[in-house]
C-alpha cells in the first residue's frame, strides 16, 4: 500500500502553532494547523482533518505534514486540561468539546466547512464520542485502534489491567505527558510487581506515584461495572441515528482490537436495514499491533512473511483515500471491497465480507479431554485447576524479567510472549490441551468461542484462555485469547453473581480477539486455560467481597473443576474459500 502523493508534486508545508479554539463555557483549547501551498496557486479553503489528543499535539506533526501534502488542512488539538488547553482533564469526556471544536473549525476561513476526524487509541475513542453528537460539519470519522472503555482499555473480562492503566494514568497525570517514564518497562515491571505483591486495596493506588491523588486513575480503581463506562461510548439510540461514513481500523495483534470490532458491529447492528442502509461503515483488520506497524518477532514465523507495514502512514494513506471518497471526490478505496476487510497471515492477502460472522464458512468444534483435544464429544470427565492467591511463583518470574510481559507485544509492538501459556510455568494453576498434528492445513478467520462447564467451592476466581499454534520445530504463535472473572460469567453488562458452592455452571468466555491465519499441516493447536497469577492484572484473592477491596487476609485457595463433556467446547471459525480476496 504505497503513499499516493499524486497532485501535490511541488508544495510547501506550513504550520501555525497555538491557535485558540473558544468553547461555550469560556475555556480555550489550543491547536496547531498544518497545510500546504503549491508553487503555482494560492491556498484556498480546504476540508479539514481534526484530531483530539491528550498526549501533546506536537506528536501529530508527522500526521500533519502527511495530510497537508495530501490536500487537507490538518488540525491537532490538546484535549481539555492537557498541554496548553484550559480547563481540567476528565477521563473519556471529550465529546462535547470535540463537537464544539468541529463546528468552530468549519466556520474558519481556512476550512471549506467540511470536517473529518482522525486519530488512534484514545484519539479513536473520542472520535466515536464526537460522531455520536453529530455536529453538522462532520463529514466522516476514521477511528483507529480504538479501545472500548470497560472492555479492553482498562479491564479484560471484568479483570483490572494494572499494566495497561496505572502506567497510562500516570502518563496523562498533569498537563505534560511523561514519555520518558512510560518507556521504562523495567520500572513499570517493578511497580506492577510491588502492587501485586502487597495486594493493598486498589483505592490506595491513586497516590502510588503522585503527590496528589491521580484523578485519571480513580475511575478504574472502583469495582468493575460496565455501567460506569456507558457515558464514554455511544448509546444504541445515538448509533441508530449516526448517518455518517465511518472507517474503523485495528490489527490482528492490537490489544484494543476487541473494542474496535465491537464499535463497528454495534454501529452496523443499529443502522442495518434502516434508511441509512449498508455501505457506509467499514472495518479493516490489518497484520499489525496497536502502533500500526507489523510486528517482527522471532516467536512468530508468520510475522516474518510478506510485505511488512513499516509505519503507521499506511493508516494515514487509507484514511486520506477514505476521506476523499466520503467527500465525493474519489472512488471508494480499493481495500474496502466490503464492510469487513481482514488480512490473513500465512496466506498474505486480504479477505472481504459483509460482516465478521460472514468471514467463516464453517466452524470446527473441539472438545477438551484429559488426553488432548478430540473432535467429538466424550463421556463426562473432569480436570482440575488449582487457584492459590498466595502462590507467587509466576509473578516472581515476571518481576525478575525471566518470562515475557503478558500484554507487551499486543500494545507496544514488542515481541509477544507466550511464556504464560507454557506448561512449565503453570505451577498447578493451569492446563493445556493439544490437538494431534494437523494432516491438512486450516485457515482460521473470525472469532473463536469457548464454552465451559465448571464447578468450584470458591465464590470467585479469574481465568485466562489462550489459543496457540504449535509449530513442528517447537515455536509457539499466539492466535487469540480471552479472560473472565467468574462473577461476571453472565455477561459484562449484567450484575455480578458469585459462584454457587459445588454447583456446575455453564458459560462462555467474553469476546475473543479476531484471528485470521493459516495453520499448516504438521502444526498443532493448543488451548490453554489457567489462573492468570500475573502482575499485569489486579490480584484476585478468590473472596466474595469486591476484588478491588480484597487484601492478603482474604486469600482463599481452592480448586476449579472442569466438566469435560459436551458442555465444554472450543469452536473455531474457518475461512470461507469463496470470499473475495485481494493482494497486500
Amino acid at each position: 500500500m504505497g503513499l499516493n502523493m499524486e497532485g501535490v508534486t511541488s508544495c510547501e508545508v506550513r504550520c501555525r502553532i497555538g491557535v485558540s479554539i473558544p468553547l461555550d463555557d469560556g475555556t480555550h483549547l489550543k491547536a496547531d494547523y498544518w497545510w500546504s501551498e503549491t508553487d503555482d496557486a494560492p491556498r484556498a479553503a480546504q476540508p479539514a482533518v481534526m484530531t483530539f489528543t491528550p498526549y501533546g499535539r506536537d506528536r501529530c506533526a508527522d500526521n500533519g505534514q502527511f495530510f497537508a501534502r495530501a490536500g487537507f488542512l490538518f488540525v491537532a488539538v490538546d484535549c481539555r486540561g492537557r498541554g496548553e488547553s484550559g480547563g481540567t482533564y476528565a477521563l473519556y469526556a471529550d465529546g462535547d468539546d470535540y463537537a464544539q471544536a468541529v463546528q468552530w473549525l468549519a466556520s474558519q476561513p481556512q476550512c471549506d466547512g467540511r470536517v473529518l476526524t482522525q486519530g488512534g487509541s484514545y484519539a479513536g475513542i473520542n472520535q466515536w464520542q464526537v460522531a455520536a453528537r453529530r455536529p453538522a460539519a462532520l463529514v466522516a470519522a476514521a477511528p483507529m485502534v480504538a479501545p472500548m472503555p470497560g472492555w479492553d482499555s482498562d479491564y479484560s473480562g471484568g479483570i483490572g489491567r494494572n499494566a495497561a492503566m496505572i502506567d497510562w494514568a500516570t502518563l496523562v497525570q498533569g498537563r505534560s505527558p511523561k514519555w520518558g517514564l512510560i518507556a521504562d518497562r523495567g520500572f513499570w515491571r517493578a511497580v506492577n510487581a510491588r502492587i501485586w505483591r502487597e495486594a493493598q486495596p486498589r483505592a490506595t493506588l491513586a497516590n502510588l506515584l503522585t503527590a496528589q491523588p491521580n484523578a485519571t486513575l480513580l475511575p478504574v480503581l472502583r469495582p468493575f461495572s460496565r455501567a460506569d463506562w456507558i457515558y464514554a461510548v455511544p448509546t444504541a439510540e445515538q448509533l441508530a441515528q449516526l448517518d455518517l461514513p465511518v472507517l474503523s481500523i485495528t490489527g490482528l495483534h492490537d490489544d484494543a482490537q476487541v473494542g474496535a470490532v465491537l464499535y463497528h458491529e454495534q454501529h452496523e447492528q443499529q443502522v442495518q436495514g434502516g434508511a441509512r442502509g449498508p455501505g457506509r461503515r467499514y472495518l479493516v483488520v490489518g497484520p499489525c499491533v496497536h502502533a500500526g506497524t507489523r510486528p517482527i518477532s522471532p516467536h512468530d514465523d508468520e510475522q516474518l512473511e510478506g510485505v511488512a507495514l513499516v509505519s503507521d502512514l499506511w493508516q494515514d494513506q487509507l484514511c486520506a483515500d477514505f476521506y476523499r471518497h466520503a467527500l465525493g471526490e474519489a472512488q471508494r478505496p480499493a481495500l474496502l471491497q466490503d464492510r469487513v476487510n481482514v488480512f490473513v497471515t500465512g496466506l498474505e492477502h486480504w479477505v472481504h465480507a459483509p460482516s465478521v460472522e460472514a468471514l467463516s464458512r464453517d466452524r470446527l468444534t473441539l472438545y477438551p479431554t484429559p488426553n488432548g483435544l478430540a473432535d467429538q464429544a466424550v463421556t463426562e470427565q473432569q480436570a482440575t485447576i488449582h487457584s492459590d492467591p498466595l502462590d507467587t511463583r509466576f509473578a516472581d518470574l515476571e518481576a525478575a524479567g525471566s518470562v515475557g510481559w503478558t500484554l507487551g507485544g499486543l500494545s507496544c509492538g514488542q515481541p509477544l510472549s507466550t511464556d504464560f501459556a507454557d506448561e512449565r510455568w503453570f505451577f498447578g494453576q493451569g492446563l493445556a490441551w493439544d490437538t494431534p498434528a494437523l494432516t491438512e492445513p486450516l485457515t482460521l478467520c473470525g472469532l473463536p468461542t469457548l464454552r465451559l462447564t465448571l464447578s468450584t467451592d470458591l465464590p470467585d476466581a479469574d481465568l485466562m484462555a489462550c489459543l496457540l499454534k504449535l509449530l513442528p520445530d517447537g515455536r509457539r504463535v499466539m492466535l487469540s485469547s480471552s479472560m473472565l472473572r467468574l462473577r461476571h460469567r453472565d455477561g459484562l453488562s449484567t450484575p455480578p453473581r458469585l459462584m454457587p458452592p459445588g454447583e456446575p455452571q455453564t458459560f462462555e468466555f467474553p469476546r475473543w480477539r479476531l484471528s485470521a491465519t493459516r495453520i499448516d499441516a504438521g502444526c498443532r493447536l493448543r488451548l490453554v486455560l489457567r489462573v492468570p497469577a500475573s502482575i499485569d492484572f489486579e490480584r484476585q484473592m478468590n473472596a466474595a467481597k469486591p476484588v478491588s477491596d480484597q487484601t492478603l487476609a482474604d486469600a482463599t485457595p481452592g480448586a476449579l473443576r472442569l466438566h469435560l463433556g459436551a458442555g465444554t467446547r472450543l469452536t473455531l471459525p474457518l475461512l470461507d474459500a469463496d470470499l473475495p480476496r485481494s493482494a497486500p
